[in-house]
């Protein structure tokens, strides 16, 4: 692996005065504690917005909470957003600021989606939540954007994979409505942790560590599911045919790195049109992290030249 860049000065900073405040590893932690630490959102400036509803929508064995960002021109897109947080946490006010930033810079409605959290609801309750709002977003468009308008999934980290869950869900449901585009963060796509990224990145000094994701996915995944199960994995999909496009950020200095390349060469490979980026000297999370707004907007700027 070459010479990573320098971690850009904004998260230099913010990693310090992480380092200032010590706490137990989170592999370590109850759950209600993690919650409480992680799901304060960090202090940002609010991009502005024609308008936010606080709405509720159908997930899988039930309602659940959702805000709706309206842009402040007539929306030429709806997309639909889950939220990173391992699968444990994370919540709509800790990725309010990306969610913001989704509606101003792609001029679309952003309906973001509080999906059940594990390990009280373990696979698959999130990506059947996820797939469920999704069916209704589709079945509303008119209502929350404009009836001919495309319909695409965006999510960071965990959030990611759950787009590529639903993705893979939709793809064997025959009325599964169509999904024209997703938008992948820092995606979280398996649980194998034998990657050069995660060699060199992974002992936390950029943040994420190999024990905080195996927490997560220990906390995800029932200990007997197969893999192999729809949705479960998604880079160890049996195949990635049919897909929508997808649009690929990674960061430099995150252990996820390689698994989202490898996730962008498999769809690839499967003949899916497919963008993807490495953004040199962020981490995980970057997205929704004080001090780099401005690279936010541009990255996804660049993001609506190619929709």
């Amino acid at each position: 692996m070459p010479s990573p860049s320098p971690l850009h000065p904004a998260l230099q900073a913010l990693l310090a005065g992480f380092a200032e405040t010590p706490m137990p590893a989170i592999e370590t932690m109850d759950i209600h504690t993690m919650r409480q630490i992680f799901d304060t959102p960090l202090p940002m400036a609010k991009a502005a917005v024609g308008g936010v509803q606080e709405l509720q929508v159908p997930g899988a064995e039930g309602p659940l909470a959702a805000r709706l960002y309206l842009p402040q021109a007539q929306p030429q897109r709806l997309i639909v957003f889950f939220h990173g947080g391992g699968f444990v946490m994370g919540t709509l006010e800790t990725h309010d600021s990306l969610c913001r930033h989704l509606c101003q810079e792609l001029n679309s409605s952003v309906l973001s989606v509080a999906y059940r959290l594990a390990p009280e609801h373990p696979f698959p309750a999130a990506p059947e939540d996820c797939y469920a709002a999704t069916q209704w977003a589709a079945a509303q468009r008119q209502q929350l954007a404009s009836a001919d308008c495309p319909l695409l999934l965006a999510g960071d980290s965990a959030g990611a994979g759950l787009c590529a869950a639903v993705c893979l869900l939709s793809r064997e449901r025959s009325e599964a409505a169509a999904i024209d585009g997703q938008m992948l963060f820092y995606p979280t796509l398996t649980p194998q942790q034998d990657t050069d990224s995660y060699r060199e990145l992974g002992n936390g000094d950029f943040f994420l560590s190999r024990g905080m994701m195996q927490f997560y996915w220990d906390n995800y995944l029932p200990a007997q599911l197969d893999a192999s199960q729809t949705g479960a994995v998604p880079l160890q999909a049996v195949s990635l045919a049919g897909l929508p496009p997808t649009q690929l950020v990674m960061a430099e200095l995150d252990p996820l790195k390689d698994e989202g390349l490898a996730f962008a060469e498999r769809l690839q490979q499967a003949g899916i049109n497919v963008c993807s980026e490495v953004v040199p000297g962020m981490i995980h999370g970057f997205m929704s992290m004080p001090g780099v707004e401005e690279e936010v907007k541009a990255i996804l700027r660049a993001i609506k030249c190619r929709l």
